[in-house]
């Protein structure tokens, strides 16, 4: 007979080794699925105005990028710029 224990503890095991799998798909999907915000939605998100996201890009404050003459904000990058700031 068996270490119920033992059982118990293997059974954790492949559900870790499971679970890791499942967080390393999620993140492939997650990667795939990216998304970009325009000024006013970045605005709404940071619960700021339009205008103060505009003085904080053009100081270099904030991450963003241009393309064709539009801002872009990656939410990825928001939030960890939201994590880091003091």
């Amino acid at each position: 007979m068996e270490n119920p224990f033992e059982l118990i503890s293997q059974q954790l095991i492949e559900i870790q080794q499971r679970l890791e799998r499942i967080e390393n798909a999620l993140k492939i999907v997650d990667d795939a699925n990216v998304k970009y915000l325009k000024v006013d939605d970045a605005a709404a998100f940071l619960s700021m105005t339009p205008g103060a996201i505009r003085v904080m890009t053009s100081s270099q404050k904030i991450p963003h990028f241009k393309k064709l003459g539009k801002l872009y904000f990656k939410l990825s990058d928001l939030i960890k710029w939201i994590e880091t700031s003091e």
